[in-house]
């Protein structure tokens, strides 16, 4: 707007000539304008640009994600290598990774594999509930029920180790989700049962996974 003595404001306090080109922001900033940190603020809320957060927040991430993994590489370790040894000394048989109760768990799988109903020797299932053996099913559709369950299970052990890792993080920072994931990683039950054809490895992430939804929908809202 022309203000009778051919100047045209730029800014509070100051003028530029009619028909001079008014500098951008990123202009501004890098001819050395007293408003350059401010300006600075406002371009970081828009193209993410951070020259004095950005190494800090890449330090703080770094030690982070190498804490998870080796925590996570050595809970497979762990339970890959029970596996290993125990399926070695029963010579490649199935009876290690066993339990009284895996059976109905196989043959309900089974079942809803073979002729897609929830019955075991030819009767409804009352007892079981179908959530697992449903986990089962690809197993038996390729031939090793047993193998996929304890698959299954140390993926599933590890996603545990992660939710919890990341709980712990929330409430008391690194070395509270460090501890934690490293406790369960080593927990003795947790290993074992992570290889034996049992539902408490799925109930356990299950679990962990809705405290999980539920801490961070109440913290990030």
């Amino acid at each position: 707007m022309d203000n009778g003595v051919g100047l045209v404001p730029e800014e509070e306090g100051s003028y530029l000539g009619a028909g001079q080109h008014v500098p951008t922001d990123h202009e501004k900033v890098r001819r050395g304008y007293e408003g350059g940190p401010a300006i600075l603020r406002r371009l970081k809320g828009q193209d993410g640009f951070s020259p004095t957060t950005h190494g800090h927040h890449d330090r703080k991430m770094g030690p982070r994600i190498n804490h998870r993994i080796w925590i996570l590489l050595l809970a497979l370790t762990l339970r890959v290598g029970l596996a290993l040894s125990a399926w070695s000394l029963a010579q490649g048989g199935a009876e290690p990774f066993l339990a009284p109760d895996s059976i109905s768990y196989i043959d309900t799988a089974t079942s809803l594999a073979t002729a897609a109903t929830f019955s075991r020797a030819g009767e409804p299932d009352i007892v079981r509930t179908p959530g697992f053996p449903l986990l089962l099913v690809p197993g038996i559709w390729l031939g090793g029920a047993v193998g996929w369950g304890i698959a299954l299970q140390c993926v599933l052990s590890l996603v545990t180790i992660l939710l919890v890792y990341h709980l712990a993080y929330r409430f008391g920072g690194q070395p509270a989700a460090t501890t934690a994931a490293l406790l369960l990683s080593l927990e003795p039950l947790s290993v074992i049962y992570s290889v034996k054809v049992l539902s408490e490895t799925c109930f356990a992430t299950l679990l962990v996974s809705s405290l999980w939804g539920l801490v961070s929908g109440y913290l990030d809202h």
